[in-house]
């Protein structure tokens, strides 16, 4: 199976804007790019992963390039999610007609390889599709086999919606539960939380730096 995986990416200046209180911008920003090159990696590690489009209105995400020869990055305009997925997923299809995508948020600091490795375990069954819900009810990874079977929801009750969309277009639908992808990082409890728990490389090394410096 050939896969495709697409990974959304808001404003680098509009970055964590909900941990402004007791984090200044840049290291909101390097926090951001750390959780980024952590999904990314872990979604290169899988050999079904072909091609990680990443869509972004970021012009500064060169070093995000250099982690692995399966990222390309698609600009967008910057004004709202649903385009910039909706733009992104059409792009796939046209240059690579995958025979399934994965749609991952950037903001994972948990995420292992073995997760993807699973969840593409789980969708070998043809018209099927995996949810990874968030903490908040939101959708983390979603796996589509084959792509577009079910249209795209946006929002923290995406996953609610996302199985009712499944279920309405009988489609085969399994839902991988885990620590590791339910945890995104965007409020000051989020961070707490984070701190206790095993994060991946990147991210534990710019929350090691946070934690020398600013009280949590």
């Amino acid at each position: 199976m050939e896969i495709t995986a697409i990974v959304p990416i808001k404003e680098f200046s509009k970055a964590k804007s909900r941990l402004a209180k007791i984090l200044p911008l840049n290291v909101r920003i390097e926090l951001s790019k750390a959780m980024l090159k952590d999904v990314i990696l872990a979604l290169a590690s899988n050999c079904e992963i072909k091609n990680i489009v990443i869509i972004t209105p970021n012009k500064d995400v060169d070093d995000v390039v250099t982690i692995s020869k399966k990222v390309r990055i698609l600009h967008d305009e910057g004004i709202g999610q649903v385009f910039a997925l909706k733009k992104a997923l059409n792009y796939t299809l046209e240059m690579y007609n995958p025979d399934a995508i994965l749609i991952a948020v950037a903001d994972l600091p948990s995420i292992r390889p073995q997760d993807i490795s699973k969840m593409i375990h789980l969708i070998q069954t043809y018209h099927s599709i995996v949810l990874a819900p968030s903490t908040d009810g939101g959708t983390n990874v979603m796996i589509q086999y084959p792509p577009a079977i079910i249209d795209l929801k946006y929002g923290p009750m995406s996953f609610k919606k996302h199985v009712e969309e499944a279920y309405r277009k009988k489609v085969f639908l399994q839902i991988y539960f885990s620590e590791t992808t339910s945890i995104d990082l965007d409020t000051l409890d989020d961070l707490k939380q984070v701190m206790r728990i095993h994060v991946s490389y990147n991210t534990r090394e710019i929350l090691r730096k946070i934690k020398e410096v600013y009280t949590i």
